[in-house]
């Protein structure tokens, strides 16, 4: 896939309407760096989801007519599309959810009847809180325990630290193979060889990660992956559940009703419908499957692997600029990601935040949803986040508003 360029990044921006319509914040140019929350939307994904409100509105697998027809051979077509960017062996293997942590909760809740008092569940603490709180309640409820395998000095889940508090007992390891907070990376196959090695589930938060590098789940060997459709420039409220046919076979669908029983009686018995099916009850986010299709072209077209290579180079960049500078410590300089992770001494992290703001610079601060990382201060961090539509006016508008600095109050009351 051909590298990114200025010259095509300055195309790639005239594809969003929010930096069409918005060049300006706080009368300074709009600084969108907080994609590793949510990520702008092209056009081209805005329209394909409009187009089922405008052209085919209708229910999947419920209407006898043509509008129904398109519409069930639409959504399909939306799961297969999914199923070959992620490089699954089948589209039966994808089912839609509302985004990364109703995936994961769909597995917790689905693996109930399969924990046991005292089997154990394998995470880390670098971990965003849909990827351990799913497990936390699970354990609780089931008299199981999750275990903590110990980072290294980058923030990362190796396997031997896997390996050291592997038991008998174990039954899941979960993991990102990007965490949020500082951008680390999780070695995927090695852990999820592992995994298979101990006879034990594997599952993979890839929210972070299947924007910016190519995915494919066969090659990585996990039983389960999951992402979101808006961080990887799709709509909000849809995201993906990748598993294993086998590993699928295990889950008990959490969610019951319409769409996903083959037949029920007045007994109260009932059969469910085959994969992914099941997993799908009632009406479903179509328009949100369709503008999802069309954010995995997106990024296919312009090459996962190429958009993370920009990303990391506007990263360094940035990092370049504003290490050095008085007070400044950047948390993560050789995570290889887009994600810059900073503070600055005696300074809160929302204040910070709020600083930026009045700069025209969007930004996050605080804990990030990973509360329990030890590798940062328990007063939270600045997380700037670049995407395919950054460029190097973004990365240098950041580094000069953290060098120079300003008078906090200002931001609060100018």
């Amino acid at each position: 896939m051909k590298p990114l360029d200025d010259e095509r990044i300055a195309r790639i921006r005239t594809e969003f309407p929010m930096l069409r319509k918005n060049p300006l914040m706080q009368g300074k140019r709009f600084c969108y760096l907080d994609t590793a929350a949510t990520a702008l939307k092209p056009d081209c994904v805005i329209a394909a989801q409009d187009s089922y409100y405008q052209t085919w509105t209708a229910n999947t697998h419920r209407g006898d007519y043509d509008l129904g027809h398109e519409a069930d051979v639409r959504y399909q077509r939306a799961r297969q599309t999914v199923a070959d960017f992620i490089g699954a062996a089948s589209a039966d293997e994808i089912s839609f959810t509302s985004g990364c942590t109703e995936a994961i909760n769909r597995v917790a809740q689905g693996l109930f009847s399969w924990i046991q008092p005292g089997d154990e569940i394998i995470t880390d603490r670098a971990e965003h809180a849909s990827n351990i709180l799913p497990w936390f309640r699970l354990a609780r409820l089931r008299g199981a325990k999750v275990v903590f395998a110990d980072l290294d000095e980058r923030g990362s889940l190796t396997p031997e630290a896997v390996r050291r508090v592997l038991t008998p007992k174990t039954k899941i390891l979960a993991f990102a193979r990007i965490t949020n907070v500082l951008g680390s990376v999780n070695d995927a196959r090695a852990l999820c060889a592992l995994a298979r090695e101990a006879g034990i589930l594997s599952l993979v938060d890839a929210a972070q990660s299947v924007a910016c590098e190519t995915t494919r789940v066969e090659e990585i060997g996990c039983d389960f992956l999951c992402f979101s459709g808006h961080k990887m420039y799709g709509p909000t409220g849809i995201g993906v559940l990748y598993g294993r046919r086998q590993a699928l076979e295990l889950l008990d669908p959490p969610t019951v009703g319409g769409g996903m029983n083959a037949r029920f009686y007045p007994s109260g018995d009932y059969t469910l419908e085959d994969l992914p099916l099941r997993f799908e009850a009632g009406t479903q986010n179509i328009a949100g499957a369709a503008g999802l299709a069309q954010a995995c072209r997106f990024v296919e077209e312009i090459g996962a692997d190429a958009i993370g290579a920009w990303e990391r180079q506007l990263k360094q960049l940035a990092r370049a600029r504003i290490e050095g500078a008085p007070g400044v410590r950047v948390l993560n300089p050789d995570s290889p990601t887009g994600i810059l992770t900073f503070i600055v001494d005696g300074v809160p992290a929302q204040d910070e935040g709020t600083l930026l703001n009045s700069k025209g610079i969007c930004v996050r601060s605080g804990l990030h949803c990973a509360k329990i990382l030890p590798l940062v201060p328990k007063t939270g961090t600045v997380r700037a986040s670049f995407g395919v539509y950054s460029d190097r006016h973004d990365a240098e508008q950041l580094a000069e508003a953290i060098v120079k600095g300003g008078d906090i109050l200002d931001a609060y009351f100018a």
